[in-house]
């Protein structure tokens, strides 16, 4: 591999016009040398294809066409890509800053599998920076996001991301990974940005009993499966709660334990 692997950036985008070109810029002014990019999108009909066509002349490769979902998008993308490493940087979202792609690769990280790092997520009235994890606690819930892991494109192409999981396919793939003892890099350092509410959020408790259905194939002890029953059930009373209280009391309740 080259000493400045190529890295392929790939943005999946259904009917997100308002987000869109903020998150084709953040890729397009990074600084690193050696990046593709590509812009898959799922038939939208809100004007984002004109976004694309704003920039066609800088995006390496784009396409629109229906798709069955989110993770079947960024498969058509991972079959594009012709870089050494994957980043998922889907409409909405941005890299931390500029510089952040050459930052990653100009540490040390011995080519590992999974180079991950730290991202901030921004809520309505606060944000919140969100620290990667030690692959110890994969066994518990996804360590970083998707925006903020550089992964070998071969391992992707290898290992599709399995539609049956609605939510929870990209955690399907990296828990695997690091059964099979694929290596990770934790870079520490502050990758990407996105908003609150996205799909694994809202859908928050499929997500739980996803992650839960790919942990268990592997982790079956009473410590394990007490964890993500707890986590569930916790989800469930924060719901109970957001119908029974008055909104306002409920976003201070949930901003201050966003704070801790």
């Amino acid at each position: 591999m080259e000493s400045t692997p190529k890295v392929t950036v790939i943005t999946i985008v259904y009917n997100e016009v308002r987000n869109l070109e903020k998150t084709i810029k953040s890729v397009l002014s990074q600084t690193y040398s050696n990046l593709e990019y590509l812009v898959i999108d799922g038939g939208s009909t809100d004007g984002s294809i004109q976004v694309i066509k704003n920039f066609e002349d800088k995006i390496d490769f784009w396409q629109s066409e229906s798709d069955n979902g989110v993770f079947d998008a960024m498969n058509k993308g991972i079959k594009k890509a012709s870089g050494d490493y994957v980043n998922f940087m889907n409409a909405g979202d941005s890299f931390f800053n500029c510089n952040i792609i050459e930052d990653v690769f100009n540490l040390n990280h011995n080519s590992a599998d999974f180079i991950y790092g730290d991202h901030e997520v921004i809520y309505d009235t606060f944000k919140k920076e969100k620290k990667a994890l030690p692959t110890y606690y994969l066994w518990k819930h996804m360590i970083f996001s998707h925006q903020s892991l550089f992964v070998k494109t071969l391992l992707l192409k290898e290992n599709p991301f399995d539609l049956s999981f609605k939510i929870a396919a990209d955690f399907n793939f990296i828990f695997n990974s690091f059964i099979e003892g694929k290596t990770f890099f934790n870079t520490e350092l502050k990758i990407a940005i996105y908003a609150a509410g996205g799909k694994s959020e809202s859908g928050v408790i499929q997500a739980y009993k996803e992650n839960w259905k790919v942990v268990k194939k592997h982790r079956k002890s009473l410590k394990v499966r007490f964890f993500h029953f707890q986590l569930i059930t916790k989800q469930y009373i924060i719901i109970l709660f957001r119908m029974i209280l008055p909104e306002k009391i409920f976003e201070k309740i949930m901003k201050a334990k966003n704070s801790i």
